[in-house]
């Protein structure tokens, strides 16, 4: 295949993709019209939300292959930030959500220069105590943080609608940035560490660099993520917000749809999160734990057939960067 043909079948690629991510998104933002009703709108919302949050991972966990498992404490600062900030009456949502990514992108320059030189499980461990340690501080402090119970935020006038289409204009951010990830040069160097970071040393990529920037762009959505579940829930608990059960939960939605892939992050979503949320409801508190047991055996029967995730089956329609 001559060089001409393999940039004319990049570019029929990346018009399918747009086209597909389009309709994906004209079809998204026509559901409201739907009358799903409040569950219905709320799963959705849900699903966009937790999307947003698997494409955030695996732009550091997928791309440049750094498996973070402490995820929770970007979304936690954040999300706390906001709800100090309106508790205080300091700010707004707007300014509260705003602030709280710029400290979670802060905390991530500093988790990123720290791990410069860790890879692997040492990277992993340290991802985890950070989110480990914020969880005991946000405890202990209940004066700032309101100790086990959290925090309670109220925004009057704001409809699930608005909250609908707020998840759907972030869930559109991550995909943009992935897209643009996956064709640029930055993008290369980023998977080019994934595949073997000391080769990528010995070719003249600044490693540290690029992980940093990856953390730190990783950080913001996951931030942004955080704020909106704060705004959008009304409770902020530091066992929820700072768990580690909500970064594994990130991990295994990005792991199931397909990670480091553009369609990844919303099969996962969707796969997982619909039928936990019917299950959750169908069933109430009786059977709390079956919604997790179900993600867990979703988790282990793709891992079994489809190791590179659910994606894989799509391959046909969706085209990848990877294909």
């Amino acid at each position: 295949m001559s060089f001409d043909n393999v940039i004319e079948s990049g570019r029929r690629r990346d018009t399918r993709l747009g086209l597909f991510f389009a309709g994906l998104f004209i079809l998204f933002g026509l559901l409201p019209l739907a009358d799903l009703g409040t569950w219905g709108m709320h799963i959705v919302i849900l699903v966009m939300m937790y999307t947003s949050l698997a494409g955030a991972w695996s732009i550091l966990g997928g791309y440049t292959g750094q498996f973070s498992v402490g995820h929770s404490a970007f979304f936690g600062v954040a999300g706390y930030t906001m709800g100090i900030m309106m508790a205080r009456g300091i700010s707004g949502p707007w300014g509260g959500a705003a602030v709280g990514v710029i400290l979670a992108m802060i905390l991530a320059c500093l988790v990123g220069v720290c791990t410069a030189r860790l890879k692997g499980i040492f990277f992993t461990l340290t991802t985890f105590a950070l989110a480990e340690i914020l969880r005991k501080l946000s405890l202990f402090q209940d004066n700032l943080t309101g100790g086990p119970l959290g925090l309670s935020l109220v925004l009057p006038g704001v409809t699930k609608t608005q909250f609908y289409y707020v998840a759907l204009a972030m869930m559109a951010s991550v995909f943009l940035a992935m897209f643009l990830l996956e064709r640029s040069r930055f993008g290369f160097y980023c998977q080019a560490i994934r595949e073997n970071e000391d080769a990528a040393r010995a070719t003249g990529i600044n490693t540290a660099r690029i992980k940093l920037q990856a953390t730190v762009l990783s950080a913001f959505f996951t931030g942004l993520g955080g704020a909106f579940y704060a705004a959008y829930i009304g409770v902020i608990e530091p066992d929820v917000v700072f768990s580690f059960n909500l970064s594994i939960k990130i991990i295994i939605l990005a792991i199931i749809g397909g990670s480091g892939t553009l369609i990844g992050p919303i099969l996962g979503a969707a796969i997982v999160i619909v039928p936990e949320e019917i299950i959750r409801g169908s069933l109430g508190g009786s059977y709390a734990g079956v919604s997790g047991i179900a993600y867990g055996l979703i988790l282990i029967v793709v891992i079994l057939l489809k190791p590179n995730g659910v994606r894989s089956l799509l391959a046909f329609a969706i085209p990848h960067k990877r294909d």
